[in-house]
C-alpha cells in the first residue's frame, strides 16, 4: 500500500543503519501520513502540535511529550494539527534483530504514554548521531541497534509499569529549560518560550503557576543575571558586553536585573568578589 503524505514542511531522516532508522519530521497545520501499513516496530515521539493515530480500528491522540509504538503488520493512518504544524521523531527497528520475548512485549504495547526523560535524551542521541554522521564514520551498525533495543525496550517498561513515566508537564519543563539554556542571548518573547516547550502561552503560564514555579520570563531573567554574576566575577568584560552576552536591552537594564536579583549593583558584586575597593 502507498501511503499519502500530505503538508510535510521539513523532514531529516537518516538513511538507514542495518535494521535501524532514527529520523524526524515537521508537517504544516493539516498534514497526514498514510493509510500504510507498518513495516517496523516504530516508536513516535510527538514534540510539538497534535497527532490523530489510527491503528486498525483503534484511534488514539497524542499531546507533545507522548509517544505510541507502531507495530508491523498493523494499517494505520497518522493526521497530524489542522490548526498549527507539528514536529515528531522516531526511532525504527525491523523485527528480524528483535529477539522473540521482546517482539512479544512490544505488540502488547499499543497506546500512547508520556515517555520518561531519560528516553527522551536517549533518542536525541540517536538523532545527534546521524546529524553527524561524519564525525562518527566509525560507529558500526551494532552500537545502533543497542541504541534502539535499549529505547523500545525501556519504552515497553515504562508502558507496562516497571518504570515511572514522566508527567506531561515534566517534559514541558525540560524542553523549555533546554531552550533558555541555549537561547537566552537572543531576544526572546513569551510567544518564543511556549512555542519552544510545545504549548501555548496561556498553557504555559498555567503549568509554571500550577507547579509554583517562578513565571516563564521571570526563570529566563534569573538565568540572564546568574550568567552576568559568572563574568562579573570571572572576567574583565565591561558592563556593556556582559549586557549584550546575557540578552539585556542594554547596561542600565542589566543592572536593573541584577539589583533586584541580587541586592548590590553589579559594580559592587564584581568588587566583592575580587576583594577591592
Amino acid at each position: 500500500m502507498t501511503a499519502m503524505i500530505k503538508n510535510i514542511s521539513q523532514v531529516n531522516l537518516s538513511l538507514r543503519y542495518g535494521s535501524v532508522v532514527f529520523g524526524e519530521a515537521e508537517y504544516n497545520p493539516r498534514g497526514v501520513c498514510g493509510p500504510r501499513v507498518q513495516g517496523d516496530f516504530q516508536l513516535v515521539v510527538l514534540h510539538s502540535g497534535t497527532l490523530h493515530v489510527k491503528t486498525g480500528d483503534d484511534p488514539y491522540e497524542l499531546i507533545p511529550g507522548q509517544a505510541i509504538l507502531l507495530a508491523p503488520g498493523r494499517e494505520e493512518f497518522l493526521q497530524f494539527s489542522w490548526h498549527h504544524s507539528s514536529h515528531h521523531s522516531w526511532c525504527a527497528l525491523h523485527p528480524k534483530s528483535i529477539k522473540p520475548q521482546l517482539k512479544k512485549t512490544l505488540r502488547s504495547c499499543k497506546s500512547p504514554i508520556t515517555l520518561p526523560i531519560h528516553l527522551v535524551n536517549l533518542l536525541k542521541t540517536g538523532k545527534e548521531l546521524i546529524t553527524h554522521e561524519s564525525e562518527h564514520s566509525n560507529l558500526r551498525d551494532e552500537y545502533y541497534l543497542s541504541l534502539a533495543t535499549a529505547l523500545l525496550q525501556g519504552f515497553a517498561d515504562a508502558y507496562h509499569g516497571h518504570l515511572t513515566p514522566s508527567r506531561p508537564e515534566t517534559y514541558v519543563f525540560q524542553r523549555f529549560q533546554e531552550f533558555i539554556s541555549r537561547e537566552y542571548r537572543q531576544d526572546l518573547k513569551l510567544a518564543d518560550l511556549a512555542k519552544a516547550a510545545g504549548v501555548s502561552r496561556q498553557h504555559l503560564l498555567k503549568l509554571f503557576r500550577i507547579a509554583g514555579k517562578p513565571t516563564p520570563t521571570k526563570m529566563l531573567y534569573q538565568l540572564r543575571t546568574a550568567q552576568g554574576a559568572e563574568l562579573l566575577q570571572h572576567t574583565g568584560m565591561s558592563l556593556s558586553e556582559i549586557s549584550d552576552q546575557c540578552g539585556f536591552q542594554n547596561p542600565f537594564h542589566f543592572s536593573r536585573r541584577f539589583k533586584q536579583r541580587f541586592g548590590m549593583s553589579p559594580r559592587d558584586y564584581r568588587k566583592q568578589c575580587w576583594g577591592t575597593s
